[in-house]
C-alpha cells in the first residue's frame, strides 16, 4: 500500500447529457464494475469512543496490472475530500504498483489535515459530532484511453466500529471511463460524465431496534449537486413521500435534502401514530425527489419545479445529476456479540417518466424529455 500527498487542484466531475453505451457495463445504473475514477462518502467519530468509534475504511484495488513505470508504479490518483456542501477541504493522492491494493480510512486521513479542514467536516447526528464528507479520486496516470482497460479500480467500503462489534460494507461508486472537468459543481456522472446514475423515486428500508445511543438507521444520500441556489436561481430540494411500517400503516413526510451529502437520522424524521411506535420499529419509505424555486428571467421572475434528478426539460442551466444512496442500520442489542448492523443500497426508479404519450414509464431510456410534450 502506498499513499503520497499530492497538493493538487482536482479535476471536477460534471455532466450534461444522458445516454447508454458499451457492452461491458450498463451506464446510468449503479452496477458494480471497475471504474476509472471513484467517489464515496466518509464518516468517522470526532471523539473516538464517546459514544462510539465509527470509522469508514476503504480498499481500492488495481484490477488491471500492466507494465510499471521506472518507479515501479502503474497508476496514480489525485483525490480531494469535500464537505457535505461539496466545498474542497483537503487534497491528497494514491499510487499503485501492478495489482496493488491501497488501504486507508477516515480517522487516519482526518488526522493528517489542518484543524481548519477538520472543523469544516464536523457535523452532528443525534447530538454526536462526526467528521462527514465525501472523497473524489481522479486517475492521473496509467491507462486512460476510452475503453474497458481504462476502468482499472474497484473500491470496497467498510463502516466499522470494532469496540462495539459493528462492521458492514458496500461497494464504492465507480465512474466508468472517468469524469470530465466543468464548472464549479460536481454531478458524479460516468462514461466521461455523459451519463448520470439518476433517480426519480427512491425506496428505503428502515429498522430501529431500540432507543439505545448506538442503535440507529441513517439514510445516506450522495447527490450530484447541492440544491440549486445561485445568483439567478434559488430552490429548495426535498424528499416528498410516505413512511410505512410493517403493519401497513403509512404517514406522509417531507425531508429536506439541501446538500451534496445528506445523512438523515431516521429516528429524527419517523412519524408517530398511526405508525407503530413500539420497538423494534421497522418498515420502508418511498419518496419522490422534488426541487422547486424561482429563476430570474428577462422581464421578471419565473417559478420552476423539478421531479427527480433527470427531469428539467425547460431549465437547460440546471443540469441532470446522479444520486447514490444507502440505508445504514445498526442495532445495539445488549452485548458486543449480540450487536448487528447492515448497509442496504437504496432502491430507485430512474426518472419520473418519459415524454407525454410515452406511457410515463420509469425505464432509463425514457428519462429525458426532449419533444414538444415536455
Amino acid at each position: 500500500m502506498k499513499k503520497n500527498s499530492l497538493l493538487v487542484v482536482i479535476a471536477i466531475l460534471s455532466v450534461f447529457l444522458v445516454g447508454i453505451g458499451t457492452s461491458y457495463a450498463i451506464y446510468g445504473v449503479p452496477d458494480d464494475v471497475p471504474g476509472q475514477d471513484l467517489v464515496w462518502p466518509i464518516m468517522c467519530a470526532k471523539n473516538v469512543g464517546a459514544p462510539n468509534s465509527l470509522n469508514t475504511n476503504w480498499a481500492i484495488a488495481d484490477v488491471i496490472g500492466g507494465t510499471p513505470d521506472n518507479n515501479g508504479n502503474v497508476a496514480t490518483m489525485a483525490c480531494v475530500v469535500k464537505d457535505i456542501k461539496s466545498v474542497p477541504v483537503f487534497d491528497f493522492g494514491y499510487v499503485w504498483t501492478p495489482l496493488d491494493v491501497v488501504v486507508d480510512n477516515c480517522e487516519a486521513l482526518v488526522a493528517t489535515m489542518t484543524s481548519n479542514s477538520q472543523t469544516a467536516l464536523v457535523q452532528k447526528i443525534n447530538g454526536v459530532d462526526y467528521y462527514e464528507g465525501y472523497i473524489q479520486c481522479t486517475q492521473t496516470t496509467g491507462q486512460l484511453d476510452d475503453n474497458e482497460i481504462a476502468n482499472r479500480f474497484m473500491n470496497n467500503i467498510y463502516l466499522v466500529d470494532p469496540p462495539l462489534g459493528f462492521a458492514s460494507g458496500f461497494n464504492g461508486p465507480s465512474l466508468e471511463d472517468g469524469a470530465a472537468a466543468f464548472g464549479a459543481s460536481t454531478f458524479l456522472g460516468e462514461n466521461s460524465d455523459t451519463v448520470q446514475v439518476t433517480a426519480g423515486r427512491i425506496f428505503a428500508r428502515y429498522y430501529l431496534n431500540n432507543a439505545a445511543a448506538n442503535s440507529w438507521d441513517w439514510w445516506i444520500l450522495l447527490m450530484g449537486r447541492n440544491q440549486y441556489n445561485t445568483i439567478n436561481v434559488s430552490s429548495t430540494r426535498v424528499l416528498n413521500g410516505q413512511v410505512c411500517d410493517e403493519a401497513e400503516h403509512c404517514q406522509s413526510v417531507i425531508i429536506p435534502i439541501p446538500n451534496e451529502l445528506n445523512i438523515i437520522s431516521v429516528a429524527d424524521v419517523l412519524p408517530g401514530a398511526p405508525l407503530i411506535t413500539t420497538f423494534p420499529r421497522a418498515g420502508f419509505a418511498e419518496f419522490t425527489i422534488n426541487e422547486s424555486g424561482t429563476r430570474n428571467l428577462i422581464g421578471g421572475t419565473g417559478s420552476f419545479s423539478l421531479v427527480g434528478t433527470a427531469n428539467n426539460p425547460t431549465l437547460a442551466s440546471i443540469p441532470y445529476y446522479s444520486m447514490y444512496g444507502w440505508s445504514y442500520e445498526r442495532a445495539q442489542a445488549g452485548s458486543v456479540l449480540a450487536n448487528f448492523d447492515v448497509v442496504h443500497p437504496i432502491f430507485r426508479t430512474y426518472c419520473s417518466g418519459g415524454p407525454s404519450g410515452a406511457g410515463a414509464s420509469d425505464n432509463l431510456t425514457n428519462c429525458i424529455c426532449t419533444g414538444n410534450g415536455c
